[in-house]
């Protein structure tokens, strides 16, 4: 059960700097980033 948490949480930590990085480099973002973002 350990492993799979890992492996869980190492996902959710590469879909978000994949996220970021997407954001950042000025290509827009995904409906759900941008539903998720609020007013910034």
């Amino acid at each position: 059960m350990v492993r799979r948490l890992l492996q869980l949480y190492i996902g959710l930590v590469l879909y978000g700097v994949s996220t970021a990085l997407f954001v950042h480099a000025n290509l827009g973002a995904d409906p759900w980033d941008v539903f998720s973002s609020g007013d910034r």
